[in-house]
C-alpha cells in the first residue's frame, strides 16, 4: 500500500517529468525552426526565410515583454522599458528561465532581487482546492514562456512551413520533422483549456484539442493544394482555348 509520502514522491516525479518533456519539446522545436530557416536561405527561398526571421523577431519581443511583465510589474514604466531592452538579446531563454524560477530556488530569487526585480509568489493555494486545478495553476505560471512560444512561434512557423511545402509540392525530411514538432508543441498545450473535475473527461478534452489542432492544419493544407490545383487547371484550360 502506498503511503502519503510515497504518493507525494510519485506525484513530484511525474510533475518534473512533465516539465522536462515540455521544455525538451519546445527547445527542439525552436532548433528545428532555425534549421528550416537556414534551409530556406540555402535554397534561395528568401521570402520564406525573411518571413521566418520576422516570426523569430516577434517571438523575441514577446518573450522579453513576458519577462518584464512577470518580474518587473512593480517598476515604473521607464524601468519596465529598460528591463524589456536588457532582456531582449537573451529572450529566447525566457521560457526556460520562467520554468526554473517556478521552483523558487533561493539563488534565483536572490539574483532577481539584486537587480530590483521580484520573483513570482510561492504561496500555496487553499487545501480544499481540487488537486488537478492546483496543478494546472502551477503549470500555467511555470510554463508561461512555453505557452507564448506555442502561440507566437510554433503556430506561425508551422503555418509558414506547411505553405512552403504546398507551394513547392515537395518536402525535405527536416521540414516535415519541424512541422510535426510544431504540431506536437501546439497540441500538447491542450491541457490549458481541458480542465474538468472528471479526470477521464479532462484527458478526453486534451486529446480532442490536440486532434482539432492537427485537423485544422491538415484541412488548411488540403484546401491550399485544392485551390492551387484548380488555378493550374483553369490556366491550362484558358491557354488551350487561346
Amino acid at each position: 500500500m502506498l503511503t502519503p509520502i510515497t504518493t507525494t514522491r510519485f506525484s513530484r516525479c511525474g510533475e518534473l517529468s512533465f516539465d522536462f518533456f515540455t521544455a525538451a519539446l519546445s527547445v527542439s522545436d525552436i532548433i528545428a525552426d532555425i534549421a528550416v530557416a537556414v534551409e530556406f536561405y540555402q535554397a534561395e527561398r528568401f521570402t520564406l526565410f525573411y518571413l521566418s526571421l520576422a516570426i523569430f523577431c516577434l517571438a523575441q519581443c514577446c518573450y522579453s515583454f513576458l519577462f518584464a511583465a512577470t518580474y518587473g510589474g512593480h517598476l515604473s514604466n521607464t524601468r519596465k522599458c529598460c528591463t524589456f531592452l536588457v532582456a531582449l538579446p537573451f529572450a529566447q531563454l525566457v521560457p526556460l528561465f520562467t520554468l526554473i524560477e517556478s521552483f523558487h530556488l533561493p539563488s534565483i530569487s536572490a539574483m532577481l532581487r539584486s537587480v530590483k526585480l521580484e520573483p513570482t509568489s510561492s504561496e500555496k493555494p487553499a487545501s480544499d482546492t481540487d488537486g488537478l486545478w492546483q496543478f494546472l495553476q502551477r503549470k500555467y505560471h511555470a510554463h508561461a514562456g512555453f505557452l507564448v512560444e506555442a502561440l507566437v512561434e510554433a503556430i506561425p512557423q508551422c503555418a509558414l512551413q506547411i505553405a512552403a511545402v504546398v507551394l513547392a509540392r515537395e518536402s525535405s525530411a527536416l521540414n516535415l520533422f519541424s512541422i510535426l514538432l510544431s504540431l506536437a508543441v501546439i497540441g500538447s498545450k491542450g491541457w490549458l483549456a481541458a480542465y474538468s473535475l472528471h479526470r477521464p473527461t479532462f484527458v478526453f478534452n486534451s486529446l480532442c484539442i490536440a486532434a482539432d489542432v492537427a485537423g485544422c492544419f491538415a484541412t488548411s493544407a488540403w484546401m491550399a493544394v485544392w485551390l492551387l490545383d484548380g488555378a493550374t487547371i483553369g490556366n491550362t484550360a484558358n491557354a488551350t482555348l487561346v
